[in-house]
């Protein structure tokens, strides 16, 4: 593996030539951009458009610095202002319609914390995602592997440490949010000076044209996580789900076990995940797996929909019981070759008990708390049948 492909997988690599190499084509056109005339903005938006590739409707005032460029995938509707930089060692992830204000930061690089590993010139990026609608005030530093929920504010000078959720208004040094984003801010454009009656029926109106535009244009790809205790029903959910929308399939269940009941290994798993979500816009994509390397918090960042399923652990086992004397001896699809359905002691112990630790519903709660504005959640079969039936899906009880 050389090092361009060991920084694209998020892995330890060294700055070489090759690498220095696409630096490099970056730097000539950052040159192009920051020496441009002050006042040509259409010179600006020409650069910025192939500096940035398919970002719509891009505004940088420079200068502005990043390393390459090709690493930034910008929504519609981008401005940055003065002296911003990005360092996009990590891929940049920027949503649609977002603000930063001037000296803004993004850093997805880092280096070893020890000074041997340090010096040995091996460094690291980890992926930033910017949401919808983010705004990041002056002098904002977002650092390596933190994601940015949608609809944010970050106050002027935050040191952005860890992940900020949707709607949130956030600043300090850590970062902490202050408080959630409501309707009852939006008549108001500074502090406490609400709109004059000219600008809030421009407000309005503009309200008003969002709500048309969406209803006139076709939705485009949906991604759906489904998540939850085992047994409840999560793979027949996701495959009702895939078949309706038209969308790719992944149960982890598959990628996580090989033949015989024998785990894959973390690092293939990883490989396979990333793979699927690089390159599919739209998925659906059933199980939990936690761990960094099964790409947990990326499938929750980037998913549209949440959809937790919350039985009961007597639920749960005489679901997989039942599922159990159905396909005993046998494979299903979620599974994959090699793995006929089982009910012994430790798949037991993990539906009644392991599954369900204090560690275990944190971690639920966390995620609802996070992702509250897209995430739903469904506690019996009566919930489930009905959220059935009003998605027009079909085969609710296929693994019961």
């Amino acid at each position: 593996m050389d090092n361009i492909e060991r920084r694209n997988a998020g892995i330890a690599y060294i700055s070489d030539d090759a690498v220095f190499e696409e630096q490099k084509v970056c730097r000539r056109i950052l040159q192009r951009l920051n020496a441009a005339p002050a006042d040509d903005f259409e010179l600006h938006r020409s650069i910025v458009r192939e500096l940035l590739g398919n970002a719509e409707n891009a505004c940088i005032n420079p200068p502005f610095y990043c390393d390459y460029g090709t690493r930034i995938k910008a929504g519609k509707n981008l401005f940055i202002n003065y002296n911003c930089t990005i360092i996009d060692t990590g891929e940049v992830t920027i949503g649609d319609n977002c603000l930063f204000a001037p000296n803004v930061s993004l850093y997805t690089a880092g280096h070893p914390l020890h000074p041997v590993s340090r010096n040995s010139l091996y460094e690291f990026g980890k992926p930033i995602v910017i949401g919808d609608n983010v705004w990041l005030g002056g002098g904002t530093t977002v650092l390596p592997g933190v994601t940015i929920g949608s609809n944010c504010v970050i106050g002027a000078g935050s040191v952005v440490t860890h992940d900020i959720p949707d709607w949130s208004l956030a600043a300090g040094n850590p970062c902490r949010v202050l408080r959630r984003i409501t309707e009852a801010d939006k008549p108001y454009f500074c502090k406490g000076e609400t709109f004059d009656p000219e600008a809030w029926a421009d407000v309005l109106a503009y309200e008003t044209g969002l709500s048309e535009s969406a209803q006139a244009v076709p939705k485009g790809p949906v991604r759906i996580a489904v998540v939850g205790y085992s047994g409840s029903g999560k793979s027949t959910l996701a495959r009702a789900l895939a078949q309706k929308y038209g969308m790719p399939l992944l149960h982890i269940d598959r990628v996580f076990w090989q033949p015989g009941w024998q785990a894959r290994p973390p690092e293939e798993c990883e490989a396979i995940l990333r793979e699927f979500l690089d390159t599919h816009n739209g998925w659906v994509i059933d199980g939990n797996y936690r761990k960094p390397c099964y790409l947990y918090a990326r499938r929750m960042a980037e998913a549209d929909r949440i959809l937790f399923l919350d039985f009961n652990r007597a639920a749960c086992f005489t679901r997989a019981v039942r599922r159990w004397g159905k396909y005993h001896g046998r494979e299903r699809a979620s599974m994959g070759p090699g793995c006929p359905e089982k009910m012994d002691l430790e798949f037991a112990r993990w539906i009644l008990h392991d599954g369900r630790t204090l560690r275990q519903r944190a971690g639920y709660g966390a995620l609802l708390a996070k992702y509250a504005d897209k995430a739903t959640v469904i506690r019996s079969q009566r919930e489930l049948d009905a959220y059935f039936a009003d998605e027009g899906l079909e085969g609710s009880e296929e693994d019961v």
